[in-house]
């Protein structure tokens, strides 16, 4: 599942990962465009994103960037994982 971290986890993203927890699929929580934020707006992602999603706690969190490609490598390993 897909967030934009600068938009911080939405209720849309909320519903989604419902969604995937009710029909039993893995989930993988992956948090973009993460190297725009800054210390405080990173916590407060990250907190949020607990808060909401705390369904599914179980779920890894990768926070990455598709546009510089940072963090990129981590979902691979994760997906097998």
């Amino acid at each position: 599942l897909v967030i934009d971290a600068t938009e911080g986890t939405t209720n849309q993203d909320q519903r989604l990962a419902e969604r995937i927890e009710v029909s039993g699929k893995p989930v993988i929580l992956l948090l973009n465009k993460w190297e725009e934020l800054d210390a405080e707006a990173r916590l407060k992602a990250t907190t949020d994103l607990t808060e909401m999603l705390s369904f599914v706690a179980y779920a890894p969190v990768l926070k990455l960037s598709a546009l510089t490609g940072k963090g990129v490598h981590k979902l691979l390993p994760a997906v097998w994982e």
